[in-house]
C-alpha cells in the first residue's frame, strides 16, 4: 500500500476537509475568495489528483478513469459528510443544554465515530481502485515522491 501514498493522501482531502469531532468548534466560515484560498493550500482534490498523475505521466485515459473514481467517491461520501455537519450542530445544541446530558454527547461521537469510518473505508476503496488504473512502474514512481507542499518547494 506504500506505493499508494501520495493517491491517499489527495483522496484524503475528499473525506476529512472540514470534519470535526463532537463538541469541536464550527467549522471556520469559508474564505471570501475560495478559489484563490484553495490555491493556497493545494486546491481542489481534482487538482491535486492532476498533479499527481502528471507527475506520473499517466495516459489520457488513465486521467479520465482517476477523475471518474474520485466523482464517484465524493458522490459516496457527500451524505455522510453532511451527517456529520449535522451532527456539530446537534452537539452543539447538546452542550449549550441547560442540563448537559453525557449519554447523549456519548451516543452523538459514536454515531461520528461510526460515519468517519464510513468515510475513510469509501475513500480507501476508491485508492485502490485508483491505484489499480496505474500502471505498475507509475505505483512505483508515487511510492519515491514526496508531497508538493507549495510552489516555492523543489519538485
Amino acid at each position: 500500500m506504500n506505493n499508494t501514498r501520495p493517491l491517499l493522501a489527495a483522496f484524503a482531502a475528499l473525506a476529512f476537509v472540514g470534519l470535526s469531532p463532537a463538541g469541536a468548534q464550527a467549522p471556520p466560515a469559508p474564505h471570501p475568495n475560495m478559489a484563490m484560498h484553495q490555491q493556497g493550500h493545494g486546491g481542489s482534490i481534482e487538482k491535486r489528483v492532476d498533479q499527481m498523475l502528471k507527475r506520473v505521466n499517466a495516459s489520457p485515459e488513465q486521467t479520465t478513469k482517476v477523475h471518474a473514481i474520485v466523482q464517484t467517491v465524493k458522490t459516496d461520501i457527500a451524505p455522510m459528510r453532511a451527517t456529520l455537519r449535522d451532527s456539530r450542530k446537534q452537539s452543539r445544541t447538546l452542550l449549550g443544554a441547560a442540563q448537559i446530558d453525557p449519554a447523549a454527547i456519548e451516543t452523538l461521537r459514536a454515531q461520528e465515530s461510526a460515519t468517519r469510518d464510513q468515510i475513510s473505508r469509501r475513500v480507501t476503496a476508491g485508492v485502490i481502485e485508483a491505484a489499480n488504473v496505474l500502471t505498475p512502474d507509475q505505483r512505483a514512481k508515487l511510492a519515491t515522491m514526496g508531497p508538493r507542499q507549495g510552489p516555492n518547494q523543489p519538485r
